[in-house]
């Protein structure tokens, strides 16, 4: 016949002991706990520890836990009479010791408990008996080392009736004073994600986490192309003071990716006048953002970093650092020197000798004064 827990005889007291062991180690650091509990002939707790044993082997925690029952049992005048352990070896072990070698890491735990027993024993008055319990018999001592291994960093005592955390649930389920759970409802396997008779996929309309109000000359060309980069999307404008080319622009994308800013804030950095001096264009009301100021920066980009209050990293880039090269290179008109007047400088010939004959022998000193020239 099935039971949950049995009541010990009358004037006793019976301890259960459990042990638990995982291997990620818990919010405390713990990867192995004991919990002990001692009941009374009418099912009640008389005293109950529970906490960390994580340099003892299973055997030893388990070992340690009935120890400290008998321990505060003969301190109180209580009679230990069944101990009850789910750990099938400790059982076998403490029932067989005089006839099997106990490990060397056990003996001193098996020494402590059976002097304990030994100079305690009453003949007639003291039995000690131990029982191996399978799982469910054994649940409220294995709640225990679940709860002193997720809330304690050391063996803690408990003595007295009082329950800690969920514990009276056990100890009433014990004394079959609550009712079972139901049935675990199976749900038939319907394959991969498959729904028989399922109703029609709704559509989802989720709300944007920063609302963009678009105007109406926008609202035409929603399904425009916008560049991949993003550069200063959703810009609307009410009443626009600047148009900006291409439009829209201006963020309206979740953080994670790109912050958001309100179209408002490149108004008041165009409005201020600040980007002048990068470059004229950001004077103009019709700005076009694709305009090129500066090595590789665009109009849009400046604006962009300028936002993000982060153009201070590109301002390097946009500083001309070679004034009379680029002199050079906007110019559009190049004089040079003529070559016979480069010749007559060099100290090759006369410039005023028109007779200069055009042979063979001259022609590395026209080349010669021809790359002066262009220098």
């Amino acid at each position: 016949m099935e039971h949950l827990w049995e009541i010990p005889e009358s004037e006793t007291v019976k301890i259960n002991v459990y042990c638990v062991v995982v291997q990620h180690p818990s919010a405390y650091g713990n990867t192995k706990s004991i919990g002990a509990l001692m009941r009374d002939e009418h099912g009640g707790k008389v005293w109950g520890a529970m906490g960390p044993f994580n340099d003892f082997t299973e055997e030893q925690a388990i070992m340690a836990g009935i120890q400290s029952a008998c321990i505060y049992a003969q301190e109180h005048d209580l009679k230990v009479t069944h101990i009850e352990t789910s750990h099938h070896d400790v059982f076998e072990l403490i029932r067989l010791q005089k006839h099997v070698p106990i490990p060397e890491e056990q003996l001193e735990a098996f020494r402590l408990f059976n002097t304990v027993h030994s100079n305690n024993y009453v003949e007639g008055s003291t039995d000690r008996r131990i029982s191996w319990v399978p799982e469910h018999m054994n649940d409220a001592a294995r709640y225990m080392a679940e709860y002193g291994l997720e809330h304690f960093s050391n063996f803690v005592e408990i003595p007295g009736p009082q329950p800690i955390g969920n514990l009276q649930f056990f100890i009433d389920r014990d004394m079959g004073m609550v009712i079972a759970n139901p049935e675990i409802e199976l749900l038939p396997n319907m394959g991969l994600g498959e729904v028989v008779d399922g109703p029609p996929p709704q559509t989802m309309h989720c709300k944007r986490k920063h609302p963009c109000h678009f105007s109406s000359d926008l609202m035409g060309d929603m399904n425009s192309a916008f560049p991949a980069d993003g550069y200063l999307k959703d810009l609307a404008l009410s009443p626009p003071s600047w148009e900006l080319n291409p439009n829209p622009w201006v963020y309206n994308q979740s953080a994670a990716v790109n912050p958001a800013f309100k179209s408002a804030a490149a108004v008041e950095i165009l409005e201020s006048g600040s980007l002048l001096h990068y470059s004229d264009v950001f004077g103009d009301k019709n700005l076009d953002l694709e305009v090129h100021v500066a090595n590789g920066m665009y109009a849009k980009d400046i604006l962009h970093h300028a936002v993000l209050d982060t153009l201070g990293m590109f301002e390097s880039k946009l500083v001309d650092r070679h004034p009379f090269i680029a002199d050079i290179v906007r110019s559009k008109k190049h004089e040079f020197m003529p070559v016979d007047t480069v010749i007559s400088l060099m100290g090759l010939k006369d410039g005023s000798d028109s007779t200069v004959k055009d042979d063979d022998s001259m022609q590395p000193v026209k080349k010669k004064a021809r790359r002066a020239a262009n220098v």
